[in-house]
């Protein structure tokens, strides 16, 4: 989201994680419980936007990094190899980034 608004208005501007993470509750996101990314566009088109993240800042808690949690991959992440010759990228990552495919 902040990509496409420096590339359409020269302007980077950084917007709230804190405002998803407190008011997009509806449907399947749930706070700090995980969600999906599309929910959280549909949440910012129909909300028509976000607020910055100087007026709405982040308020960091201790606690599971993603909603897999740090028993899943390393530590809760994985790690995608790059420049990867499919059209589909490594793990399906090129068609939904955020949905890798891992077995």
């Amino acid at each position: 989201m902040e990509g496409f608004i420096k590339l359409s208005t020269e302007k980077l501007i950084s917007l709230s994680e804190q405002e998803l993470v407190d008011c997009d509750k509806g449907g399947v996101n749930h706070d700090c419980n995980g969600g999906f990314i599309d929910d959280a566009f549909r949440f910012i088109i129909h909300n028509k936007g976000l607020m910055t993240e100087s007026n709405y800042p982040y308020n960091r808690t201790d606690g599971s990094e993603n909603s897999w949690g740090t028993g899943w991959g390393e530590n809760g992440h994985m790690r995608i190899q790059r420049d990867v010759d499919a059209p589909k990228g490594l793990c399906g990552i090129a068609m939904q980034a955020s949905y890798p495919t891992a077995a």
